[in-house]
């Protein structure tokens, strides 16, 4: 499907996307290998247990930053509902509106109906 916009390779955006890769790359390489060893209580433990204690920081680190991308995808989630339910609400209210004004009585009273659905639809998903 042609979106009128160049390739990635042909387009002027490639800097841009390097730049994130390499910013994403960069913040692993902290999550996984400089703040574990940072936060790590290894004092006064020898080799093995160091290692040890800085796997389970590790673990705990890793644990907490799947939990925040677990929790900003569920956000967006909510929040594409919300506005995909504000379309389907908008594009019905259309709908009957377009109906109204049609020649048959039939269709303009499904019109009133359609509207009168929309409205009771709107007040229970808004909580009034």
């Amino acid at each position: 499907m042609p979106t009128g916009r160049l390739p990635l390779t042909a387009s002027r955006e490639w800097p841009r996307f390097l730049a994130g890769g390499v910013i994403a790359l960069l913040f692993l390489v902290l999550v996984i290998k400089v703040v574990p060893e940072g936060l790590a209580e290894t004092v006064g433990l020898g080799r093995k247990a160091q290692a040890e204690e800085v796997g389970r920081v590790r673990t705990a680190t890793l644990a907490l930053l799947a939990g925040t991308i677990a929790l900003v995808g569920a956000l967006y989630t909510a929040r594409t509902y919300r506005l995909n339910r504000r379309g389907q609400i908008t594009d019905r209210f259309i709908r009957a509106v377009a109906q109204l004004g049609d020649e048959s009585l039939g269709v303009r009273v499904g019109g009133i109906y359609a509207l009168e659905r929309v409205a009771h639809n709107r007040g229970r998903s808004t909580g009034r």
